[in-house]
């Protein structure tokens, strides 16, 4: 196998680590502000992807290799940060001496590896908030610095030197096409899975949405059955009159402008949605009928005595509610929106702007 062809088969191997590995982050943004267990699992994952890397690595002389170990070391860095190039490094090093044993040859790399990955952690830190590309280009630069000493160490003669300069200058140019192309992906991915469970006028939850959280929650309820689980089934009074008066763009601010309203009238934990046209839920874990109650008038109220300023227009709504809550006021937990929803139309047909339970 010459210098290209191994160069080759390891420019395959990172493209292919790359596009099978993002499987498992394309739900992240990774970045040196990710979790603890994350960083370590891309470190480690990295360095065995280095170790993969040596076994296919192109012999130059009887006891000298080339590969592209280093690049995986440069990955770690630019997308978690320190921890990860350094394991990565450590991965790399200590699997090398297992692999080939111990020789001056291998100490030698083994220094080498370990300074690498302190010395692009540490330079990944103080460029953070650079481009990709200049990161990419930067630390790659500096993995080049090293291999280049090494080689002169090692006393390799500068033709085999040219051909690695050519092939990592080639993959690195690769590899960086296909981080960035990942990247969009992911970018991409996540942008729709978010908008495929939010409603795109109130950035509230949507009705499918709801239905997984709702159904989440009951789950919760049944595995702890001394844990309540509440339910709110709000409507809008009289919101047909006010498109009909003043036009659909200006219902559909009044829709936007209340959901801000009922995002701070509850706990972090409480989820809101907006279950269809003018009708929202929130769902209450951990929450008594009492508790939901005081809730859902605290709402009512509130919202009763905002004035909406749309337009130049000045607007008061009230809002008719439906309270439920398992296991006090339904046994089947299955039943909860069925029976907020009937409490709704109690709310509905006895005046509106009400409260029933």
């Amino acid at each position: 196998m010459n210098v290209f062809q191994g160069m080759f088969a390891n420019i395959a191997i990172v493209i292919a680590f790359i596009f099978l590995g993002n499987q498992f982050v394309r739900e992240k943004s990774l970045s040196p502000r990710t979790d603890l267990k994350t960083k370590i699992a891309l470190g480690l994952l990295l360095g065995i992807l280095g170790l993969i890397l040596m076994t296919y690595q192109v012999p130059i002389t009887d006891v000298m290799f080339i590969d592209l170990r280093y690049l995986p070391i440069v990955i770690a860095a630019i997308y978690t940060g320190f921890l990860s190039s350094v394991l990565s490094s450590l991965c790399i090093a200590f699997g090398r001496l297992f692999m080939f044993g111990v020789s001056d040859t291998s100490i030698k790399s083994f220094v080498f590896l370990l300074l690498l990955g302190l010395l692009i952690g540490i330079l990944s830190k103080m460029i953070q908030n650079q481009s990709f590309f200049r990161k990419w280009f930067l630390l790659n630069v500096i993995s080049l610095v090293f291999a280049i000493l090494n080689f002169c160490i090692l006393q390799i003669t500068w033709v085999f030197l040219a051909y690695y300069l050519i092939a990592y200058i080639i993959a690195a140019s690769l590899i960086y096409y296909c981080l960035v192309y990942v990247s969009q992906l992911n970018g991409q991915y996540r942008y729709f899975k978010t908008q495929s469970m939010k409603d795109h006028l109130t950035g509230l939850y949507n009705h499918r949405k709801f239905a997984e959280l709702i159904a989440e929650e009951k789950a919760n309820a049944l595995e702890q059955s001394d844990q309540p689980l509440s339910l709110l089934v709000i409507d809008i009074d009289h919101f047909k009159k006010v498109n009909d008066t003043y036009g659909h763009l200006f219902g559909d601010q009044v829709l936007h402008n209340l959901s801000k309203l009922l995002v701070s009238s509850i706990r972090k934990e409480d989820k809101v949605s907006r279950y269809g046209g003018e009708e929202f839920t929130v769902i209450l874990p951990n929450t008594t009928i009492g508790e939901a109650s005081s809730v859902a008038e605290s709402i009512r109220r509130f919202i009763e005595t905002e004035i909406f300023f749309i337009e130049q227009k000045e607007l008061s709504i009230t809002v008719s509610i439906g309270v439920a809550s398992y296991p006090e006021t339904v046994t089947d937990v299955h039943t909860l929106f069925e029976k907020a929803d009937e409490n709704l139309y109690k709310s509905k047909t006895s005046g509106r702007n009400k409260v029933s339970i």
